[in-house]
């Protein structure tokens, strides 16, 4: 091949710009990116509705939403999440659509809801974006695993602190849990079963909202906060 080049110069330089113009021709449609494309596929739709329960938000919140949404094309999935005072439906869009029209189509159908609750806020409506893995770091250290699940939230939050990061995961580390163990003989000596001692210690490690007090200035809602958080407060437990 080389010898055939240098015999014939003129199929060299004639192999040499055909190159060139093919580099050419392909050179618009080549992809470039500093960071990763971020498509976007979700909306998301969040309405206040100050002292209202769950079940009032499912009812006068999520039903109206999920009727309004329904209609609209291409269309994936549709959930809405019913929480104290608050509303939250995530529309997903099929890969298939065009997401700027489907957002406009979006907040049509929501802005056209009139049987919304009067004390109700305004709907806020934004774009959820599909993340993609831009750096993966390996995290290996002679320790014992609670010790380096510490250090990787550690570097997690050093990470954050970085201007431009967003979005940080620890993973590969199973969730933390407290474990409560219990013997047979005591079992049996005060007449327990496991399901009544497990009964027990729900009924005495809660957080949640008991209800509301209104008056001419503010609000007030009150909860019931004995959640048990480490293992000494688990102690002072009261069995029986």
């Amino acid at each position: 091949m080389i010898r055939y080049f240098i015999l014939h110069p003129t199929a060299a330089n004639l192999l040499m710009g055909l190159l060139i113009v093919l580099g050419l021709v392909t050179l618009p449609t080549l992809k470039r990116e500093t960071f990763p494309e971020i498509k976007h596929y979700e909306i998301e739709v969040k309405v206040v509705y100050p002292s209202a329960t769950p079940l009032e938000i499912e009812q006068k919140l999520c039903r109206p939403l999920e009727d309004a949404i329904d209609g609209t094309s291409f269309i994936d999935e549709v959930r809405c999440e019913a929480r104290q005072s608050l509303a939250i439906a995530t529309v997903k869009m099929q890969e298939s659509g065009d997401f700027v029209q489907f957002t406009n189509d979006i907040r049509s159908a929501v802005d056209e809801i009139d049987n919304f609750p009067i004390d109700s806020e305004e709907p806020i409506i934004r774009e959820l974006g599909r993340t993609q893995d831009v750096v993966t770091i390996a995290l290996s250290a002679n320790l014992p695993k609670t010790e380096l699940k510490d250090l990787a939230e550690d570097i997690k939050q050093r990470i954050l602190r970085v201007p431009g990061i967003p979005l940080v995961s620890v993973e590969g580390f199973s969730k933390r849990q407290f474990q409560i163990q219990l013997t047979q003989d005591k079992l049996r000596l005060y007449g327990l079963s496991l399901q009544t001692v497990a009964t027990r210690i729900a009924q005495q490690n809660l957080d949640l909202p008991t209800g509301e007090i209104q008056t001419a200035e503010r609000d007030y809602q009150i909860r019931v906060n004995d959640e048990r958080r480490s293992p000494d407060e688990l102690k002072e437990l009261v069995i029986i």
